[in-house]
């Protein structure tokens, strides 16, 4: 008795049998057909490419524009919002080293869980808002420290509540006031640490 699959029935003709012949052509004359259909095309539509470059350009420079004006106003004095750098590593991974911080004025009720940055006599300190002790004191904690803040002994007030984060572009601001610090004759100091 015979077997057969239900599931692969039987072919009477071979799987390549069209009457396309096949293509011998070498890998790299392949690629060359290819580059020179891909050189017209490109020469087809320059002119419309070139438009769409210089117009991308103009966007990405009026964006980088503003965003550098946003930045230039947060770090006047204004009513509505300051830009400050993170020069230190106690809210990693959340807030990293080099990082631009926009801050607002803090609420009358902070939530727990809130990044705040805080006056801490000549420092200023960006950490997470605990909630209250036992004693009835705010706690505020870095999320890589391993303890919450002992401000107990210390005077310190909330600035403001952090409320966007822009990678890396503090990197600016920091080798900026090294360059300032050398050129006044003082060593820069950990702005963003205890």
């Amino acid at each position: 008795m015979e077997r057969t699959d239900p599931v692969r029935p039987y072919i009477s003709k071979p799987i390549n049998a069209t009457n396309e012949k096949p293509d011998l052509t070498s890998p790299m004359e392949r690629l060359r057909k290819l580059q020179g259909r891909v050189t017209e095309t490109l020469s087809a539509h320059r002119d419309q490419i070139i438009s769409a470059l210089k117009k991308t350009g103009s966007v990405l420079m009026y964006g980088i524009i503003l965003l550098l004006v946003f930045i230039a106003y947060g770090s006047i004095p204004n009513r509505w919002y300051k830009v400050i750098t993170i020069e230190g590593n106690s809210m990693s991974p959340t807030l990293k080293y080099g990082d631009l911080v926009v801050i607002t004025r803090p609420p009358r009720a902070i939530e727990e869980g809130t990044i705040v940055t805080l006056q801490v006599e000549d420092a200023i300190v960006t950490h997470r808002y605990l909630g209250y002790d036992e004693n009835g004191r705010r706690m505020f904690k870095g999320d890589a420290n391993l303890q919450p803040d002992d401000f107990s002994r210390t005077n310190y007030r909330i600035i403001g509540v952090v409320k966007l984060r822009i990678p890396l572009l503090g990197h600016i601001n920091i080798q900026a006031n090294k360059a300032l610090d050398a050129i006044q004759g003082t060593q820069g100091t950990d702005r963003n640490e205890p």
